[in-house]
């Protein structure tokens, strides 16, 4: 096992690290840890997550695009 680094306190991006989230008895994966966002969201996520350049809780990713019909209206001349 590595080396343990206490991140509480640290910025990354947005998101302030407010502590190691509770170890769930057979996950395997990296250390969590309980963040705040800016936005006021307060989030769990992996430390490679947060080290790898995440650093939002979900609030900046891009609206999707609402998709506009086109409503045109179109008149049929029929032949008389």
């Amino acid at each position: 096992m590595g080396c343990y680094k206490d991140m509480t306190g640290e910025q990354f991006g947005l998101l302030t690290v407010l502590g190691q989230a509770p170890r769930i008895k057979g996950d395997r994966q990296a250390t969590k840890w309980i963040c705040q966002c800016s936005c006021g969201n307060v989030v769990v996520i992996r430390r490679d997550k947060l080290t790898g350049g995440r650093g939002h809780c979900g609030c900046m990713r891009p609206k999707p695009e609402k998709r506009v019909e086109d409503r045109s209206i179109f008149m049929v001349m029929g032949s008389s």
